[in-house]
C-alpha cells in the first residue's frame, strides 16, 4: 500500500479512472407501458403510455417536462375522453396531471409526485406514417425526469417483415458449404398475409456473395399466430430459382388461420461455394418483394478464413462469476485440412479475465520461467486427432503480471485438426461480459477469435472518500456501498475485509457503521485487527465484516463512519484501500484508489468533498465575485447562453473553494480540475463531463471563450459537490460548501 502524492501536471490530458465516483445525478426510469403497436396510417393510438418512475423525487414535488412526438400528432379530443377535462388547449386529468398543448407535436406536462413515485402519461395521437416516436424532453429547471425516446407505434404499407432467427454473434460458421441461419417471414399485423394481392405474394431471397449458391430452400415451419391452427406447411412454396441458384423464391398463401400475428420460418437452408477458396466475411442475403418491408441486407452466416475457427461445445459452456475460478474448454478447429502449419507457433490471448498460473519468486516478482512451467502442467492443450500435447513456450502478462495469454507450438496432422484447450480462468471482481479468445501466429493463415466464456457481475462498488485533516483525533469519514448483482452473492460464514493503511501517522480507532440499506442480507458487527506489517514493511489493519445471513433478494450494504486519528507526521496525499474477503473471492480484491485523502493541517475547514467550506457569489455580466463576503476580481464574466443557461467560469468557482491554479490544467480543448476528492474533465463543445472516470451528461455543452472554460451553474455545483442557489432578481448565482 503506497502513498500516492498529489496528482501531477502530467495527468492534464488523461482520463483518471477512480473508485470514488461522482455523486449520482438525479434521474428517472422511463419506459412504455406496452410494446410497440402495429397500426395503419392515420390510426389513433389509445392503449400506450409513457411510464415514469421518479426515483429521486420527493412526494409533493412538482415536475415539469415535455412530450414531443415524431411521425404523429396529439389528439386532444381522445385525450380529454380519457378521464380528463379540456379547456381549449389544456387538459387536466383526474390525478391532477396537466397537458398543455404547445403545437400539434408537443405538450407540456405538469405533474405532482405522489407517494407511489410512479405515473403513466397517456399517448393518444394520430400516426402519420413510419415509426411514431415519443421523446421525453427537459428544458432545464429542477425536474428529475431523464430525457429519452421510444417508438410507441409503427406503420407500414408493407405486409411482410423478413428477419434472421439468430443473434449476429451466434450466426453459423461455414467455409465451403453449410447451413445458414433460419429466415423468418412475419406479418406486420394480424391478417396481413390475407391482404396480399396476387402480385405481392412472392418474396425473393438472394445471396449477395457471388462465391455461394443455394443447395436447397429448406423446410417450412409455422410459428406464433400460425402455429396450432391446422395450417398446412405445403401451402407455402419455397424453391431455388432454376435459372439463378443464388435466389430462393417464396410464395406466400392467403388462407392461413391465425389467432395473433403469424410467422413463417424457413429452416435448414443449405448453401455451397462455387469458388475453391471463398472470401472470408459475412454471408448476406438481400430481400425483395412488393409487400416486403426490409430495406437492408441480412447476415445469415459467417464465412471463415481458409480453414479455422474457435468453438465451445454446448455441453462445455460455463459462466464465471467475477472473482471465482472455473475450467474453460474450447477447441481450435480446421475447416479444411492443412490450414494448420506443423511446428510453428500459435498465440492464444484473452481480452478479459486471466489464467490462474502466474508464479512469483521469493522477492514477490513475476517469475516467467516458473510460470511457463506451471502453465504447461495446468493447461491441457492437445491435438485430438493424434492426442499429442502442444508445448507452451511463452506467456503474455498484463500490467498486473496476470497471465492473459500463452504461445504453443503446433502439432498438426493430415486430417482436419482440432486443438482442444482446457484451462482454469478467473476474473477480477470488477470485470464482466464476454471473454473473447484470439488465436494468431505463424501456425495459422489468419487471426481468428471467438467467445469462450462470459463473466457474471458480482457486485457494484461506490465510494465516498474519507477526507482527513492532519493532527486531529476521532475523525469519522468515508463510505463504501456494496450492491449485489443478484441475490445470494455473499454467503453465510464468509466475510468482507477492508485492508486500510496505517503508515505515516494514520490510526484506525473504532469499527465503522455497517447497515443494510436495501434487501434482506444480515451482516455482523465489524471488527478491527491489530496493526500488521506487509512484505514491504508497510503497516495496515484489517476491518472484517462477517455475513450473518445470505440474502434472498439482491441487497445493498453500506459501510460508513470509519473513525481515524491522524498525528502531525501525516503527509498530505492519498492512500488506497483494498476491498476483499472470502465473501467476494478466494483470491481477488478490489483496489479503492485514493480512498483516504489527507487534505490539509487542522487549520482549514474542509467539507466531505475535500473542498474548503464557504460561500461564493457570481453576478451575471460582472467580472467580480465574492468568497465568504470578500470581493475578488476575475478576467472573465458570467453570461446567459441561449435558450437560457447561466454560464459561469469553472476555474473561478473552483478557486473559490480552495482549488489552486496548479490544480486547473488545460490541454487541447480539455480542462482538468483536481477539486478535493474529485477529478473533473470538461471538453470544449461537449455536454459530457468525466468525474473520477464516470461520464456525466450535462444540460448544455461546455464553452471555451478567451481561454476560460464555461459550464452551466447547475452542472458546476453538481460536479464539484456543492450547493447552488439562483436569485433571478439580482442575477446572482450562489455556491455553498
Amino acid at each position: 500500500m503506497k502513498l500516492r502524492q498529489k496528482l501531477a501536471v502530467v495527468l492534464a490530458s488523461a482520463m483518471v479512472v477512480s473508485a470514488v465516483p461522482v455523486v449520482t445525478m438525479a434521474a428517472s426510469k422511463n419506459s412504455l407501458t406496452k410494446e410497440t403497436l402495429n397500426l395503419t396510417k392515420d390510426d389513433i393510438t389509445t392503449s400506450n403510455a409513457v411510464k415514469v418512475e421518479f426515483n429521486d423525487s420527493k412526494e409533493g414535488q412538482k415536475e415539469v417536462f415535455y412530450l414531443e412526438l415524431e411521425n404523429a400528432e396529439w389528439n386532444f379530443s381522445t385525450l380529454a375522453a380519457n378521464d380528463g377535462t379540456v379547456n381549449e388547449d389544456v387538459i387536466t386529468f383526474a390525478n391532477g396531471t396537466v397537458y398543455e398543448k404547445q403545437s400539434d407535436e408537443i405538450v407540456k406536462v405538469t405533474y405532482t409526485v405522489d407517494a407511489k413515485k410512479e405515473a403513466h402519461f397517456p399517448i393518444m395521437a394520430e400516426v402519420t406514417g413510419g415509426d411514431a416516436k415519443v421523446s421525453i424532453v427537459t428544458k432545464g429547471g429542477n425536474t428529475t425526469v431523464s430525457n429519452g425516446t421510444f417508438v410507441f407505434a409503427t406503420t407500414s404499407d408493407a405486409n411482410v417483415v423478413v428477419t434472421v432467427d439468430t443473434k449476429e454473434k451466434d450466426l453459423p460458421t461455414l467455409y465451403t458449404e453449410g447451413t445458414i441461419a433460419d429466415i423468418k417471414l412475419t406479418e406486420s399485423m394480424k391478417g396481413a398475409f390475407a391482404e396480399l394481392e396476387d402480385d405481392e405474394k412472392e418474396v425473393e431471397l438472394t445471396l449477395e456473395n457471388s462465391d455461394f449458391e443455394f443447395v436447397n430452400a429448406g423446410t417450412v415451419e409455422f410459428t406464433y399466430g400460425f402455429a396450432g391452427q391446422g395450417n398446412d406447411t405445403a401451402s407455402v412454396v419455397a424453391k431455388v430459382n432454376s435459372k439463378d441458384k443464388q435466389t430462393i423464391i417464396v410464395t406466400l398463401p392467403q388462407n392461413l388461420k391465425a389467432d395473433s400475428i403469424g410467422q413463417i420460418k424457413l429452416k435448414d437452408i443449405k448453401v455451397k461455394s462455387t469458388a475453391k477458396n471463398p472470401e472470408a466475411g459475412d454471408l448476406t442475403i438481400s430481400v425483395d418483394g412488393d409487400a416486403v418491408k426490409n430495406a437492408t441486407a441480412l447476415k445469415v452466416a459467417k464465412i471463415t478464413s481458409y480453414g479455422s475457427e474457435i468453438e465451445v461445445d454446448e455441453d462445455d459452456v460455463v459462466e464465471i462469476k467475477a472473482g471465482e475460478q472455473k475450467e474453460v474448454i474450447f477447441t481450435l478447429k480446421e475447416a479444411e485440412k492443412g490450414s494448420f502449419v506443423n511446428g510453428r507457433d500459435v498465440d492464444f490471448v484473452i481480452n478479459k479475465g486471466f489464467f490462474m498460473n502466474q508464479v512469483e519468486d521469493e522477492d514477490g516478482e513475476f517469475d516467467e520461467d516458473a510460470t511457463i512451467a506451471a502453465m504447461q502442467q495446468a493447461i491441457k492443450i492437445k491435438n485430438t486427432e493424434n492426442s499429442k500435447a502442444l508445448t507452451i513456450t511463452d506467456v503474455e502478462v498484463n500490467d498486473d503480471d496476470k497471465v492473459v495469454g500463452f504461445t504453443a507450438t503446433m502439432v498438426s496432422t493430415d486430417a482436419k485438426d482440432e486443438i482442444e484447450v482446457k484451462a482454469n480462468i478467473t476474473a477480477g471482481l470488477e470485470e464482466e461480459g464476454d471473454v473473447v479468445l484470439t488465436a494468431s501466429g505463424r501456425a495459422l493463415e489468419k487471426e481468428i477469435s471467438g467467445v469462450i466464456t462470459s463473466i457474471q457481475k458480482v457486485l457494484t462498488v461506490n465510494t465516498e472518500a474519507a477526507v482527513l485533516k492532519v493532527g486531529l483525533q476521532g475523525q469519522k469519514a468515508g463510505k463504501i456501498t456494496l450492491t449485489e448483482a443478484e441475490k445470494g452473492m455473499f454467503k453465510n460464514g464468509k466475510e468482507i475485509v477492508l485492508t486500510v493503511p496505517v503508515t505515516n501517522g494514520i490510526t484506525v480507532k473504532e469499527e465503522p457503521v455497517v447497515k443494510t440499506t436495501a434487501g434482506d442480507i444480515l451482516m455482523d458487527d465489524a471488527k478491527v485487527s491489530k496493526v500488521k506489517t506487509d512484505a514491504d514493511g508497510d503497516k495496515y489493519v484489517e476491518i472484517t465484516i462477517p455475513v450473518k445471513r445470505t440474502s434472498k433478494t439482491a441487497s445493498t450494504i453500506e459501510i460508513s463512519d470509519i473513525e481515524f486519528t491522524t498525528d502531525r507526521t501525516a503527509a498530505e496525499g492519498s492512500y488506497d484501500v483494498e476491498l476483499g474477503g472470502s465473501a467476494l473471492s478466494a483470491t481477488e480484491t478490489i483496489e479503492l484508489k485514493d480512498f483516504l485523502v489527507i487534505g490539509t493541517p487542522n487549520t482549514e475547514d474542509l467539507g466531505a468533498n475535500g473542498l474548503a467550506k464557504g460561500t461564493s457569489k457570481f453576478v451575471i455580466g460582472e467580472n467580480k465575485y465574492t468568497v465568504n463576503g470578500v470581493e475578488k476580481e476575475m478576467d472573465a464574466r458570467s453570461y446567459v447562453q441561449a435558450p437560457g443557461y447561466t454560464m459561469v467560469p469553472m476555474r473561478y468557482v473552483a478557486e473559490a473553494f480552495g482549488v489552486t491554479g496548479n490544480n486547473v490544467l488545460f490541454s487541447k480543448g480539455v480542462t482538468t480540475i483536481f477539486a478535493g476528492n474529485r477529478t473533473i474533465q470538461l471538453t470544449n463543445n461537449s455536454d459530457i463531463a468525466v468525474v473520477n472516470g464516470v461520464q456525466v451528461k450535462m444540460a448544455t455543452k461546455v464553452v471555451i471563450k478567451e481561454g476560460r472554460t464555461y459550464a452551466p451553474i447547475g452542472e458546476v455545483a453538481q460536479l464539484l459537490g456543492v450547493n447552488k442557489a439562483w436569485d433571478n432578481a439580482t442575477k446572482t448565482a450562489t455556491f455553498a460548501n
